[in-house]
């Protein structure tokens, strides 16, 4: 298939008003002002990864690293212009040659790296509706640390750091989708990694990984390997950006794909 911790609010309860709304002012109490906002302000396009296309340096919808020197830095959250289609929001992303051949690969050593799509229509950001991401993960190495979430994430119609969904492969081979409103956590599916067959696998280190999160109306879908591992229904966002999330880990990624499915 091609496809933040932190706990101040309560979210209101009818989680269906917020079809189109500024889940901002929708908080009760509102989110700090210093909160990180991807949408500020009004007047954004919004639609289908289909009708509003993410443009990469070398493709359409496809990043695969191949374009950045070896050792340079991709994108940082202490310089966020270096790229137009990534903003990193916590930590670095680097290019790697990797291996004999030279495989090119992007990495991050932070405890926490955090980097958003950016689809651009006329200069703005768009809000798309539709979407899946898909990405290629390999632990390198584990950081020692006794947080529970410690792992790889997928981010799904990401508003603000304290408004979106996320779905989650964990060092313990535990896999999550949440939802973060008005910046608390609700699980809204939880499962084991499992194999095609349906039995329980390990997530390992030293081993590659695709992972997709799947985002269309209301259903919410997380795969593995081409594996769905969670399926769910959620109403409470119809658009966002996507992004790539890691915890406590040394990790390379590859072959990011968006599409609208």
């Amino acid at each position: 298939m091609r496809s933040q911790q932190t706990h101040h609010g309560v979210a209101v309860v009818l989680f269906l008003t917020f079809f189109g709304t500024d889940v901002q002012a929708a908080c009760n109490p509102p989110n700090p002002p210093s909160t990180y906002d991807f949408y500020p302000g009004t007047g954004y396009p919004s639609g289908s990864v289909a009708t509003y296309p993410w443009q990469t340096p070398a493709d359409t919808d496809f990043e695969a690293f191949e374009t950045y020197a070896n050792g340079s830095v991709i994108e940082s959250s202490t310089n966020k212009a270096l790229q137009s289609h990534l903003e990193v929001t916590s930590g670095t992303l680097t290019s790697k040659y990797v291996g004999a051949a030279a495989y090119r690969r992007a990495k991050t050593d932070d405890f926490n790296f955090r980097m958003l799509i950016q689809g651009l229509s006329s200069g703005k950001r768009v809000k798309w509706t539709d979407q899946a991401i898909e990405a290629r993960f390999y632990v390198d190495a584990w950081h020692a640390s006794d947080d529970t979430w410690q792992g790889v994430h997928l981010f799904g119609r990401y508003r603000t750091e304290n408004d979106l969904y996320v779905a989650s492969l964990r060092r313990d081979g535990s896999t999550y989708i949440k939802r973060k409103l008005c910046g608390t956590y609700t699980t809204i599916a939880t499962g084991l990694l499992k194999d095609a067959g349906g039995a329980t696998r390990p997530f390992n280190a030293h081993q590659w990984y695709t992972l997709t999160f799947s985002v269309v109306s209301n259903q919410l879908k997380f795969f593995v390997d081409d594996v769905e591992q969670l399926a769910a229904t959620d109403g409470t966002f119809s658009w966002g950006t996507m992004g790539i999330r890691t915890d406590y880990a040394n990790v390379y990624f590859d072959d990011i794909i968006i599409s609208d499915q």
